[in-house]
């Protein structure tokens, strides 16, 4: 058992994860591998990889330690692995960790692991950086290896979330690494379509609102009242109609606390004169949902009740 804690103290300078390897090098028998398996103590990552469970503080990192730990030496975490080190937007590949290997060990690389996906992706020395000391791309090269895979939709959100994040400074910065590959016409011009916005579902309204001919005025607009005193910060908004709209994710406000805060905001607003709507995700699945609701309101704000069209500001 000394062995085992050795190995489990190895684990934790190195996000948990352990080798079959660096076991059998420590002198760990086969038998108090399975065994720690099999009480929950350790966990089958990859094949000969293990992660130390009490040893994980973040599985995104942990994994992706996996993935480069059973591949060979200078392989780097990329696509979507490395977009989660960055904390990115980005669709989960469910079960999947990406790698890219070098060009000579290619062939050698069996598929042991369905979990595992190897690529072959040629970078320059700059394109690489490492996050917790997990070797990975950088987030200017995942962000262009991605959009190049991607839908509309997911692409436009990664470059928002890239920017939001600091993590590049300009989507300037991503045109030089599209250029001469498959699929670079397309992604291309998804980079004029970048916005403030800081979440994937905000991305998401907006692009329908565009794609149904109901562009938003403001994006991030913030509504004071008679002194000038801050009311809110709507997602969205279209200032001539005071149709405010939010996209709705699950976590800000999904508590009794956030509950009560949002309907007391949303009084306030409807007292100084807006309207509000509220789409979610699902809403965001059909093209016509979010910009039929759009149209309706602005429709409202031109006719309203006594009938009378109300004049252009």
């Amino acid at each position: 058992m000394t062995a085992l804690r050795d190995a489990e103290d190895l684990a934790a300078s190195r996000h948990g994860v352990i080798t079959a390897a660096q076991c059998r090098k420590l002198g760990v028998a086969i038998g108090d591998v399975r065994g720690a398996c099999r009480h929950g103590r350790w966990r089958r990552a990859l094949h000969g990889v293990y992660l130390v469970e009490r040893m994980v503080e973040d599985e995104s990192v942990a994994l992706a330690q996996a993935a480069v730990s059973s591949v060979p030496a200078g392989s780097v975490c990329v696509l979507q692995t490395a977009a989660l080190l960055h904390r990115l937007a980005v669709p989960r590949s469910p079960g999947q960790l990406h790698v890219s290997v070098p060009p000579d060990q290619v062939r050698a690389q069996r598929r042991r692991d369905r979990t595992l996906r190897i690529h072959q992706l040629v970078h320059d020395r700059a394109d690489r950086t490492a996050v917790a000391g997990v070797p990975c791309t950088t987030p200017v090269r995942t962000v262009a290896d991605l959009i190049l895979r991607m839908s509309r939709y997911d692409a436009v959100a990664l470059l928002d979330s890239a920017l939001q994040a600091r993590l590049i400074d300009d989507v300037g910065q991503v045109e030089p690494l599209l250029r001469g590959r498959r699929g670079c016409i397309r992604a291309r011009q998804w980079l004029g379509e970048t916005a403030v916005a800081e979440s994937p579902l905000e991305t998401r309204v907006r692009l329908r609102c565009i794609d149904g001919g109901v562009p938003p005025s403001d994006l991030q607009y913030e509504v004071l009242d008679g002194d000038g005193v801050l009311l809110a910060r709507a997602d969205f908004a279209w200032r001539r109609q005071k149709l405010l709209v939010e996209a709705d994710g699950e976590g800000p406000h999904g508590g009794p606390e956030a509950l009560f805060h949002d309907r007391r905001r949303q009084n306030l607003l409807v007292a100084a004169g807006y309207r509000m709507l509220r789409f979610t995700w699902k809403d965001t699945l059909r093209p016509e949902t979010i910009p039929a609701a759009v149209r309706a309101a602005l429709a409202r704000a031109s006719y309203p009740a006594d009938g009378r069209r109300r004049p252009a500001a």
